[in-house]
């Protein structure tokens, strides 16, 4: 009986102690955001390339205080949409957007009317944001690229690319 009670409270102690890290995680809900600049030369009848690049990491002030202890990153949504428009009223683009070298998003649009109306293109493909979450979690940089071509041929044109990432990082402070 007394064997049975020491195996039952040695049985809770380790119970208790294994729990105790989980118990102390902390998670942080932070958002990235950055905008890519694109300009467009007049195209004068003929589609010109555009290219632009932004790099996400985790060097965010949210987490300064668990840059180490980082055990989980989460992508709960990643959005774009494309704003501060000037230049070709009917300038249109066939345009991609990259993580690190995998396609993300692919479309063709007429830039001013996708700026009016406000679209926010949402990245929903599971295998892209868990591969994304991973190099965050793993230190890693993610390289951001918006490309494609471009008919602008009334005029320049000027937009923005903005992107927003939410996370939700699981840090354990011991």
């Amino acid at each position: 009986m007394q064997n049975s009670i020491k195996l039952l409270v040695a049985l809770i102690s380790i119970l208790l102690i294994g729990s105790c890290g989980k118990l102390l995680d902390v998670d942080i809900n932070t958002t990235l955001q950055k905008s890519i600049a694109i300009h467009v030369d007049q195209t004068n009848g003929s589609s010109k390339d555009f290219s632009g690049t932004v790099v996400f990491n985790l060097d965010v002030d949210d987490l300064k205080d668990y840059e180490d202890l980082i055990k989980d990153v989460k992508l709960q949504s990643f959005t774009f949409e494309l704003i501060n428009f000037s230049g070709d009223q009917n300038g249109s683009i066939e345009g991609n957007l990259y993580a690190n070298g995998i396609l993300l998003y692919e479309d063709a649009f007429i830039v001013k009317s996708t700026v009016d109306a406000g679209t926010i293109f949402t990245i929903e493909n599971t295998d892209q944001l868990n591969t994304i979450a991973k190099s965050l979690k793993d230190g890693n940089d993610v390289n951001i690229i918006y490309s494609g071509e471009a008919l602008s041929d009334n005029d320049t044109m000027d937009f923005e690319v903005d992107i927003t990432i939410e996370l939700k990082v699981t840090a354990n402070p011991l």
